[in-house]
């Protein structure tokens, strides 16, 4: 390689490692950077939204579990309804005829 191949080479080496280095600091930047007033008032709404999903999920669960007690009381009455010895059928009156 003559001299004017190795500054060519040099030099895109170089502004490579400065596009490079300037996107890292870049991203650094707009990653610590405060939030804005626009982005302050949408986590607050996600922060309400996700307030009020907990509390549905909360009333959810309560509903599921009044339907498997009632649930639980039905399969308790039907096994008790078994449970107890049928009552003798009254045998079907046979007129007969004089």
């Amino acid at each position: 390689m003559n001299d004017d191949q190795v500054f060519v080479f040099a030099m895109t080496m170089l502004i490579c490692a400065t596009c490079v280095a300037f996107a890292i600091v870049a991203a650094f930047v707009r990653r610590r950077k405060a939030p804005t007033a626009q982005e302050i008032p949408a986590d607050r709404a996600f922060t309400d939204r996700l307030e009020r999903m907990e509390r549905a999920i909360d009333t959810i669960a309560v509903e599921v579990e009044r339907v498997s007690e009632a649930q639980r009381f039905v399969t308790k009455v039907l096994a008790e309804r078994k449970a107890v010895a049928p009552q003798p059928a009254i045998p079907e009156r046979i007129v007969t005829p004089h």
